[in-house]
């Protein structure tokens, strides 16, 4: 009876990672063998299977750049993928209104931090309540993002309270107005993409200095699998004539529009941003280009879409690396996700998984700050939370400096034995800088945390939330302000 309840046990506990089971090689998420193998399955698709596209305009370019169209079929050539591999850029910047606030993108270069966007709900902090997002809570989400130190690019929750067809120039308006850090937008058409442009152009002083620097990046999608609609299509076609980069953000969901298997949806999505590099490419040789597929799990019980799993953050890592390592091309990918309804430890667990994948992959720009229940809701409270992880996340990823003057050897050796080293020079001059202090998260003693009121961390980050709307905020210059509301006015009119 002792063996059998013993051989149980065992098999039990052998839920650890085998040498011989290890699949991934340490440090990446994919050898250079796999990549290669999504890369050159890929390409097949694109050159047997191809894809739709529904602009007649971008039919013709791909006409002219010699792929075979037939009707709103496109099937690439090898030569014509190659040609717009040669040609993306691998490195970039963009900027806030404020010139200052650049953001050099290359691989291997420097990592950023963006809101999620896109949400239609957002997680009332006032009454713990989820509710359709209105256009005063977009606002707010942007001077919240504002005001936070590690969020630097501003993507917005959509208003339910605006007009679908104009809501992105309507919403954009008030980014401008809100913020001088770097901004994300989707434009829903060729035309709402002209419409911001001509906003941004204002904002920064002409479209001159929008090419020089883009104070915004676009956000397009391909429907999967495989299909590419007209107004997203358009934009991700003419954004680079401005020199505004894109992303491409498609998002296959496994066993849905995607493939059941992580690799077969990692292909998909890959050949889907392969095809959007071509489009970008034809159209202006050199566009900007972000690499950023955002491929989802879908949990078949319920066919709706989970972010939290480990195989999200597989997946989203992938993209990075492929980005990164194989193609060269600067990455903006999703972590930074959840499925928890609530600003709870599993929220947090959650997060803190992807996003370190993320960070240790290298990516440009990690998406997602303020997401909920798989980026369906945005949360003011989860913003200011996910504002610390990426705080502590930055610190851990500048790892530890050694030289003669960090290492102390010196004073080491002039304290001596016994004695402590709390008044020395060397103490004073690198306390600050070698720590990190969290805005939020308590490090106080146990007596300290009492005599403040012993809150939880979601009590202080809502008072963070609060503290931060209610402080006086500087607006851009009037006559400035008044001149993006006419043009704003203008679009609403002309589209409608």
């Amino acid at each position: 009876m002792f063996a059998k309840l013993r051989d149980k046990l065992i098999m039990k506990n052998e839920n650890y990672l085998k040498k011989d089971d290890r699949l991934l090689p340490r440090g990446a998420l994919l050898s250079s063998k796999q990549m290669e193998q999504i890369h050159e399955a890929s390409v097949k698709l694109l050159i047997t299977t191809g894809f739709q596209c529904k602009s007649d305009d971008v039919l013709e370019m791909f006409a002219e750049a010699g792929a075979k169209v037939n009707g709103k079929h496109v099937i690439l050539t090898k030569e014509i993928i190659k040609k717009a591999l040669d040609t993306v850029p691998s490195k970039f910047k963009i900027a806030g209104r404020d010139p200052e606030q650049i953001l050099e993108l290359e691989p291997g270069g420097n990592t950023y931090t963006r809101t999620v966007g896109g949400p239609d709900f957002i997680l009332d902090h006032k009454t713990n309540c989820r509710r359709p997002v209105v256009i005063n809570d977009t606002k707010q989400y942007i001077r919240l993002a504002q005001a936070l130190d590690n969020i630097h690019v501003i993507k917005p929750i959509y208003a339910n309270d605006l007009p679908m067809n104009t809501r992105d120039i309507q919403i954009f308006e008030h980014m401008l107005n809100l913020s001088n850090k770097a901004l994300c937008i989707a434009p829903i058409s060729k035309k709402n993409m002209e419409w911001i442009i001509e906003l941004a152009s204002l904002a920064v002083g002409g479209k001159e200095q929008i090419k020089k620097c883009p104070p915004v990046y676009f956000m397009t999608s391909m429907n999967s699998p495989l299909v590419y609609d007209k107004g997203q299509v358009e934009v991700l076609a003419n954004a680079g004539k401005y020199g505004i980069p894109v992303i491409l953000n498609n998002m296959p969901m496994t066993g849905l529009t995607g493939p059941i298997t992580l690799a077969g949806t990692l292909t998909l999505t890959n050949a889907e941003m392969l095809a959007g590099i071509v489009i970008s490419q034809i159209s202006c040789s050199g566009a900007p280009i972000f690499y950023g597929g955002k491929p989802l799990v879908i949990d078949l019980r319920y066919t709706h879409c989970i972010t939290g799993g480990a195989e999200s953050g597989l997946l989203w890592g992938s993209i990075t690396q492929l980005g990164q390592k194989f193609y060269n091309i600067p990455t903006d990918t999703l972590a930074m996700c959840c499925d928890s309804k609530l600003n709870d430890f599993q929220a947090g667990a959650e997060k803190i998984f992807s996003t370190w994948m993320q960070y240790l992959g290298g990516s440009n720009v990690i998406a997602g700050a303020g997401s909920m229940e798989s980026a369906a809701t945005a949360s003011f409270v989860q913003l200011v939370l996910d504002n610390e992880i990426h705080g502590i996340l930055n610190r851990a990823m500048r790892g530890i400096k050694v030289d003669f003057d960090i290492i102390a050897a010196d004073v080491i050796s002039k304290v001596g034995t016994g004695q402590n080293f709390l008044l020395e020079d060397h103490t004073i001059r690198h306390m600050r800088s070698e720590y990190y202090t969290p805005s939020i998260f308590s490090q106080d003693p146990r007596q300290h945390w009492q005599a403040n009121g012993s809150k939880d961390i979601v009590t202080v980050a809502k008072e963070k939330v609060e503290m931060l709307l209610a402080a006086s905020f500087k607006p851009m210059d009037t006559d400035l302000a008044k001149e993006l509301k006419n043009v704003t006015q203008k679009a609403v009119e002309d589209i409608a």
